[in-house]
């Protein structure tokens, strides 16, 4: 099973830093990861009032879903 593990820290800056990591797992409890796909920073207060423009959100869910495609085999 292949899928895309999604979190939040701190980078130097004082940003959030949204990360998105390849991750494999032969169940839903035992997951490792398999490398970093990408990763975006945006202001902490910003994202904590969720206040991204609708093309940030879009482009946060783009990527994961075109990610889970990709790791999975389901698209060229």
């Amino acid at each position: 099973m292949k899928s895309v593990i999604c979190y939040i820290d701190e980078n130097e800056s004082g940003e959030f830093k949204l990360n998105l990591d390849d991750a494999v797992g032969d169940s839903m409890a035992t997951w490792r990861t398999g490398g970093h796909y990408t990763s975006a920073s945006y202001d902490k207060e910003e994202l904590k009032k969720l206040r991204l423009t609708r093309e940030q959100f879009a482009e946060i869910g783009e990527n994961i879903v075109i990610r889970l495609l990709a790791v999975n085999g389901l698209i060229d």
